[in-house]
């Protein structure tokens, strides 16, 4: 468990599975002026809590919502220097505490040398000396024995590229040691870490940085830095990053009514401009209608954040279309093969103008797939049944829909597979059994 910890804080301090465990880069045998030992006195501690089990990007897109609306940790705890010694073995040594929620916390002056791991890089990186040594420690708070969490002293960034989470890393060097090049400290780790470090003897100041590109378009690379030549962020701050899941449950989805009120007094959040979102409510006002090819039906309201829908019991024939222009593949039968129906969208209006549509969705991103969960509503005027599963070039659509007449949810999930080691793929199932929704669902506003 502990070794584990160790490892989880590297981790998280670098926000996801690169293991930046640390580089630094030539200089004089004594530095100029040296990193003082007090690296935090009465600091502030804000607490984010998160799954370390999840997978990386989704561990990015957690860490960088919660990073934007801090929460204050108001406890108490003892905080421990935290690395493994040359021999595998866990060494701790006690050098801050926290209490009522601000930091002090001082870098030991004397390190025993004879302790410190050498540095094992992959191929394409250039250690010198060759067998340079480094302590690169982790700060674990822990309170009357028990483990609270991990500290780190960092900041987030997002920008149209994507979303970067940086951090400081504390690592002492016996003697000057310089690392540059791009790979990894372990060869189990991606190898597109850049390291450009001039570390002097003692303690040092490194900047890592875990960047997460592509998440807006094809949701693909993490890539990291680390560095000594660097202008600290004026937004870092020190973090108490909890391990405990069990704290931050996913919210179950809300009911969904087979017609009649779907939404009653429910809470709606904007759309995130990033995966996982950041959950940010909605508090305005707005009217809700439903979208029925050229006509705008009102059916509900959003009153300072709070949502209601009531579904009309009928709709009138001429709303409907044919299902087969919706199935029209060969691998779907529609029963009876006349049925018709109509799928709903709810558009959101201030007065007449249109301001964004809703709906009941989650989005969720790991290092080798993008999914996508949605539910709507569909009418039929018949019991319907639609069945079928093709295939093309860019995946498979698999349908199992068994209607009643009047409103039923239909459930959409969406798999993206995109990984170096497949072609990619997506895989959508459609079906009305609800019983497959998972939980996480909200109801979500998209403001133009």
């Amino acid at each position: 468990m502990r070794n584990k910890l160790f490892y989880a804080g590297i981790l998280i301090s670098l926000a996801v599975s690169i293991i930046l465990a640390g580089c630094p880069d030539s200089g004089g045998s004594a530095p100029e002026n040296p990193l003082p030992l007090s690296v935090a006195v009465n600091q502030p501690v804000s607490l984010l809590e998160i799954d370390p089990s999840t997978d990386a990007l989704s561990l990015a897109a957690s860490v960088t919502a919660s990073m934007t609306r801090p929460k204050a940790y108001t406890g108490t705890a003892t905080v421990s220097l935290l690395f493994e010694d040359s021999n595998g073995e866990t060494q701790s040594e006690d050098v801050g505490t926290i209490s009522g929620g601000t930091l002090t916390l001082t870098l030991p002056a004397d390190v025993d040398e004879s302790l410190l791991p050498p540095l094992t890089l992959t191929e394409g990186i250039t250690l010198q000396p060759p067998a340079a040594k480094a302590l690169t420690p982790s700060f674990i708070a822990t309170e009357n024995g028990a483990v609270k969490g991990i500290l780190i002293f960092g900041t987030y960034t997002v920008s149209p590229a994507g979303v970067g989470i940086d951090s400081i890393q504390y690592m002492y060097f016996p003697q000057a040691t310089t690392i540059k090049g791009k790979g990894s400290l372990d060869a189990s780790q991606p190898d597109n870490i850049t390291f450009d470090v001039t570390g002097k003897k003692g303690w040092n100041e490194l900047l890592s940085h875990a960047g997460f590109s592509g998440i807006f378009t094809d949701l693909t690379t993490v890539s990291g830095t680390m560095t000594s030549d660097f202008t600290k962020n004026a937004g870092m701050r020190w973090w108490l990053i909890s391990l405990d899941s069990s704290k931050t449950p996913e919210p179950p989805t809300p009911p969904m009514p087979a017609g009649g009120t779907i939404a009653d007094n429910a809470p709606v959040y904007l759309a995130s401009s990033y995966p996982a979102g950041a959950a940010t409510l909605y508090t305005e006002n707005a009217t809700v209608k439903l979208s029925l090819g050229q006509e705008n039906r009102e059916v509900g309201v959003i009153a300072h954040g709070k949502l209601t829908i009531t579904l009309p019991e009928t709709l009138e024939d001429e709303l409907l279309t044919p299902l087969s222009y919706s199935f029209s593949d060969s691998g779907f039968t529609i029963t009876p093969a006349d049925a018709q129906g109509i799928s709903s969208d709810f558009v959101l209006f201030d007065g007449d103008e249109e301001i964004g549509v809703l709906i009941l969705e989650k989005t969720s991103v790991s290092m080798s797939a993008y999914k996508y969960d949605s539910v709507r509503y569909m009418y039929f005027p018949q019991e319907t049944a639609i069945a079928g599963t093709v295939q093309s070039e860019s995946g498979s659509l698999g349908v199992q829909i068994n209607a009643r007449p009047g409103w039923n949810p239909i459930y959409t999930g969406i798999i993206m597979t995109m990984s170096p080691d497949t072609s990619g793929g997506m895989s959508t199932i459609v079906t009305s059994d609800v019983t497959q929704v998972p939980s996480g669902l909200k109801w979500t506003a998209t403001i133009d």
